[in-house]
């Protein structure tokens, strides 16, 4: 169990970001999903107007400071696409929702984290149906990860 003040740490972070972010995470979607896993966080910005949505990856450094460490986005990246809509971390597994439309599948981008401590892309699991909208929400309980596809049947979700 984490320390209370480690958790106000992690909320102040949270806070700062926005303020100490570079120009390209200032859209007003930054934040829009959140993930923590260890001692690093994961903040979404899925819609950025001026390039590819984001991940951006948080760790303290040698003095406890909390900083930005690295950023990734889908492979496959084009302008306001989605990625960073719903985050899921355990351990050294992230997983990335991406959903750019409503009319869109969808897709959940799944990376792991190696002995470096570097993110690698592994997979991407696409939505079957056009409008489902996989990867809108991801949870995570055991070794199990499941999506919600909002869009599926007609609206009715899956």
């Amino acid at each position: 169990m984490s320390h209370p003040l480690q958790r106000v740490s992690l909320c102040a972070l949270v806070a700062l970001t926005a303020a100490t972010a570079g120009a390209a995470a200032q859209d007003l979607n930054f934040g829009s999903a959140m993930a923590v896993s260890g001692r690093q966080a994961f903040i979404g910005q899925p819609a950025n107007s001026y390039s590819a949505g984001m991940v951006y990856v948080y760790g303290p450094d040698a003095k406890g400071v909390w900083r930005q460490t690295g950023r990734m986005a889908a492979p496959d990246s084009v302008s306001a696409d989605g990625f960073g809509r719903a985050l899921a971390a355990d351990g050294n597994t992230l997983f990335v929702g991406q959903t750019t439309s409503l009319e869109a599948a969808g897709a959940v981008h799944v990376y792991q984290r190696g002995a470096n401590g570097a993110w690698t892309h592994v997979t991407r699991l696409a939505g079957a149906d056009s409008g489902a909208r996989f990867g809108r929400n991801i949870t995570l309980s055991g070794d199990l990860a499941l999506s919600g596809a909002t869009g599926a049947d007609s609206g009715k979700g899956a």
